[in-house]
């Protein structure tokens, strides 16, 4: 229990939502959560600004509970500050990857993890993100 991942080469290319969103081509897994309750979501994705102007692009994990990707009750959710980002200066693609231990999950029960980014400006086909993958692990606390 507690062990899942995912690896996605499809591209949410030339994008310029202001607010996280999954994308057209949506990636997650599910996992059980283990007997302690926790785990470690390790997530990493390929970054690259389109434009000059554009200031930042943002990747965060977010957690639900059940088996339906995106659906069910919000557990955890990555802040700005948590989230991988490139800045304005970044024209060429950049490759990163950051982790978040979730806690207070029922042992056993099914949970569901996914990818948000968002573009931080709203300029026309501002970003891209591909390469985007998840590696969920059992957490003791």
């Amino acid at each position: 229990a507690g062990y899942a991942s995912v690896f996605a080469q499809t591209d949410e290319a030339n994008f310029n939502s202001t607010t996280f969103v999954p994308g057209a081509n949506v990636v997650g897994t599910t996992f059980m959560a283990p007997s302690s309750g926790a785990v470690v979501v390790n997530f990493s994705a390929r970054m690259r600004l389109n434009s000059a102007s554009a200031a930042r692009v943002l990747v965060m994990a977010e957690t639900r509970t059940g088996a339906v990707i995106g659906s069910g009750t919000l557990v955890s959710m990555s802040t700005e500050d948590a989230a991988l980002e490139i800045g304005q200066a970044a024209t060429q693609q950049i490759n990163g990857s950051m982790f978040q231990v979730v806690t207070g999950m029922t042992p056993g029960a099914t949970y569901n993890v996914r990818l948000l980014h968002k573009n931080a400006t709203s300029v026309a086909n501002a970003a891209t993100v591909y390469a985007r993958s998840i590696n969920v692990v059992p957490h003791q606390v």
